[in-house]
């Protein structure tokens, strides 16, 4: 199984399916475009963000609705254009769960990783 090393977690064994690409980076990170996911049972609801290019670079994280389960993803006609999303169509958040099989998904409950669906 791959590894990617990481200052915060030493070596991590990771697979394709753990990995989240961020095509134009992000904000003040632009140049930072692949993370790996890396879930700690003693930590959740936070997950972390590693950075697959820099090991000393790692962001905490949260599913939004494990904090507000009422929020409402509201995107800009040109962030949908960007992400080749519908026009005038908003992207809802809900949860998922990871199976071995990655086309088994199912709802999972509050604070579980989420997904973005059109």
């Amino acid at each position: 199984m791959p590894t990617i090393e990481t200052k915060y977690f030493g070596t991590v064994p990771c697979d394709e399916e753990s990995f989240v690409d961020f095509p134009s980076g992000i904000p003040a990170f632009e140049d930072q475009r692949r993370f790996l996911r890396i879930e700690r049972p003693a930590y959740h609801p936070l997950l972390f963000l590693q950075s697959a290019a820099t090991p000393s670079l790692c962001f905490i994280a949260m599913a939004v609705l494990a904090a507000a389960p009422d929020y409402r993803l509201s995107v800009s006609p040109e962030d949908l254009a960007a992400l080749d999303l519908p026009a005038g169509r908003q992207p809802r958040i809900g949860y998922y769960q990871r199976y071995p099989k990655p086309e088994a998904t199912a709802p999972s409950p509050p604070g579980a990783p989420y997904g973005v669906a059109v």
